[in-house]
């Protein structure tokens, strides 16, 4: 048996314990790195681009980023939830963005509704009817969901040059925005208000009535 000398065996706690911590310490920096690292390259054209701000989102195509945006003129889908505003003398929902769950069918109808979650909470939102074919509602309002397309890379500085008009959900089906979306997608939906009273319009189940319905990519798909 070898007897070590007591200085050393008295020390041997106290180098342990400096070992230990400098592993820790070692793992820490190397994760920070690592995850810096990941969302350095999560979307080089928004690092370009001093206005966009990325939350969340690693999808090669771009389709799970949330951003947010100081110049929400331009970025009108900055943020995720649900979004007020005030119009007319009152304050009521008119966006909504966050990630894609499902599509319900709605008894004898050719809409759907659209099931979201909060990107923040990882609770549902409003559900939110998507108008297939054309109509006028009860209340005079002109009915269909356009359809269209967030590019993320655009180097266009204007807003409308930043989204893909494809047409409306009539024009394509529900088989076509079936194919190019999936859950976790991130959708944005511009709300339906009432002409005359600015109040977010309603179906006769109370469930909100979307006017836009807006895909998001990094690059322009060639299949839609």
């Amino acid at each position: 048996m070898v007897i070590l000398p007591f200085k050393l065996q008295k020390n041997i706690p106290l180098t342990l314990f400096l070992i230990l911590l400098g592993a820790v310490i070692f793992e820490i920096f190397y994760y920070f790195s690592i995850n810096t690292t990941q969302n350095r390259n999560l979307d080089n054209s928004i690092e370009r681009n001093e206005n966009y701000r990325v939350i969340s989102g690693n999808s090669v195509d771009g389709s799970d980023i949330i951003y947010e945006s100081s110049k929400t003129e331009e970025y009108l889908y900055s943020g995720s939830g649900i979004m007020t505003i005030y119009s007319q003398g009152i304050t009521d929902a008119y966006k909504l963005i966050g990630y894609f769950e499902s599509l319900e069918i709605i008894p004898n109808s050719t809409d759907r509704y659209l099931i979201t979650k909060d990107p923040s909470t990882g609770q549902l939102l409003p559900k939110v009817r998507l108008i297939k074919d054309f109509r006028i509602s009860p209340e005079g309002e002109r009915l269909q969901t356009a359809l269209a397309m967030e590019i993320l890379d655009s180097d266009k500085t204007q807003f409308e040059y930043h989204q893909k008009k494809i047409g409306t959900i009539g024009d394509n089906g529900w088989q076509s925005l079936e194919e190019n979306l999936k859950q976790g997608n991130v959708v944005s939906v511009l709300l339906k208000r009432k002409t005359n009273s600015g109040e977010a319009l309603r179906d006769e189940d109370d469930n909100l009535v979307s006017a836009r319905l807006v895909l998001r990519r990094k690059n322009e798909p060639e299949n839609f």
